[in-house]
C-alpha cells in the first residue's frame, strides 16, 4: 500500500459556526494542528470579549481543539478594539465587506475601506495579520451588482491601494480564486500571502455552478463562486509550486441542506471531512506530493509566526467513498469516490 507521513496540517481559514451547527462540525477539523476561526457568525465576533466567549465555547465541546481566533473588522471598530482583541490572542483582524457572505451586515465596504487605515496600522502595530474576502459586490458609482465571476477581479485595486499603503501590514488574500488575483500577490511584496481552499482546486469549475447568473448547483456555491479551467488551473499551480506566499486554507463553511437548497442558496461549502484527501490527491496528480506539507503545515505557520506542528499523519492510498452527508450537513465531494484516506499517527 503507497502511504506517505508528513506534518500534522493547519487550516488558515475555517468556519466552525456556533450553537447547534459547531456542535455537530467541530469534531471533522480535529484533523487539524491549528485553525484560524473566523468570526462572520450569527452574532459576529467584534470585540475582545466576543473573542474570548467563543474561543470557551469551542474549547468546552473539544478541549484539545486550537482554535486561532479572529476579530471582525466592522464599522465600530476602533484602535482600542484592536488593542483589546490582540491581548486577548486574536490572530488576525478578518475583512468581509458588507453583505458579501454569511454574517457580513456589519462589515466594511471596499469603497470605504481607506477611511480605516488607521484601524490597519493599528493591527500591524498590534501584530495582527489582516485577513480579506477580496470581492467588490457592487459599482460604487452607480449601486448596480456585479457578476459573481468577476468580484475578485474587480476588488485587486482596492488590495493593491492597501499594500501600498499599509506597507507594514501582514495581508492574506483568502481563498484566492483567479490568475489575475494570484498574479497580484506573486508580484507583490513578501508581507502578501494569500489562502487556497480544496474546492478551488477543481473537479468543478463555474459552468457547473452558475449559469446566466442563476445558482444551478447549491451544493457547490461559494462564495468566491468558483471560476473558469484557466482559474483553476492558475490555482493548482500556485498551490503546488513551492511559493511560500501561497497556504491552505480550506474556507469550509458548513449549512443546513435546507439553507443550501433556498431561493437563494447558502454561500458556503462544508469540506472539512474530506479536504486534506482531495487536497493531497491534486498534489499527487501534479507529481510533487513532496511540496504537500509545505502548502499544508509549513508556509502558513511560519507567515502566522507560529510554531509547527510536531505530530504527524498518515495518507495512504486507499480508496472510500464520501458519505451523503455527515449530522445532516452534505460534505464537499459528497458520494465520489477518494483515492486517499489520511490517518493520525
Amino acid at each position: 500500500m503507497e502511504k506517505f507521513t508528513f506534518l500534522r496540517p493547519d487550516d488558515f481559514h475555517a468556519h466552525l459556526r456556533d450553537g447547534d451547527m459547531l456542535k455537530r462540525v467541530l469534531p471533522y477539523s480535529n484533523i487539524f494542528g491549528k485553525v484560524l476561526v473566523m468570526g462572520n457568525l450569527s452574532q459576529p465576533i467584534v470585540t475582545d470579549r466576543d473573542l474570548v466567549d467563543y474561543w470557551h465555547q469551542i474549547r468546552a465541546l473539544e478541549p484539545a481543539f486550537n482554535p486561532l481566533m479572529t476579530v471582525m473588522l466592522t464599522k465600530k471598530t476602533s484602535n482600542q478594539v484592536i488593542q483589546a482583541a490582540s491581548q486577548a490572542g486574536a490572530a488576525a483582524l478578518k475583512m468581509i465587506p458588507g453583505g458579501t457572505s454569511t454574517g457580513s451586515s456589519q462589515g466594511v465596504a471596499l469603497s470605504d475601506l481607506r477611511d480605516y487605515y488607521h484601524i490597519l496600522q493599528e493591527a500591524a502595530r498590534c501584530k495582527l495579520v489582516f485577513s480579506g474576502h477580496w470581492e467588490l459586490m457592487a459599482e460604487p458609482d452607480t449601486g448596480d451588482e456585479i457578476p459573481e465571476a468577476q468580484r475578485e477581479i474587480r476588488a485587486i485595486p482596492y488590495l493593491i491601494d492597501v499594500i501600498r499603503n499599509c506597507p507594514k501590514l501582514k495581508i492574506v488574500v483568502e481563498h484566492v480564486s483567479t490568475a489575475a488575483m494570484i498574479k497580484v500577490v506573486e508580484d507583490a511584496p513578501d508581507n502578501v500571502a494569500a489562502t487556497i481552499t480544496g474546492h478551488h482546486l477543481g473537479p468543478y469549475h463555474l459552468g457547473e455552478v452558475i449559469k446566466d447568473g442563476t445558482v444551478v448547483n447549491p451544493l457547490l456555491y461559494c462564495k468566491p463562486v468558483l471560476k473558469t479551467i484557466n482559474d483553476i488551473k492558475a490555482v493548482r499551480r500556485a498551490a503546488t509550486s513551492g511559493n511560500p506566499k501561497f497556504f491552505f486554507g480550506s474556507d469550509s463553511a458548513p449549512h443546513s441542506l435546507e439553507k443550501k437548497m433556498a431561493l437563494p442558496p447558502a454561500a458556503g461549502i462544508f469540506s472539512a471531512p474530506t479536504v486534506i484527501s482531495h487536497v493531497f490527491s491534486v498534489f499527487y496528480e501534479e507529481g510533487c506530493e513532496q511540496r504537500f506539507e509545505n502548502f499544508t503545515a509549513k508556509f502558513g505557520t511560519e507567515f502566522y509566526n507560529f510554531p509547527a506542528n510536531r505530530d504527524k499523519i498518515v495518507i495512504e492510498k486507499r480508496p472510500w467513498i464520501v458519505p451523503k452527508d455527515y449530522d445532516g450537513v452534505v460534505p464537499f465531494l459528497a458520494g465520489q469516490e477518494l483515492s486517499w484516506q489520511v490517518a493520525r499517527l
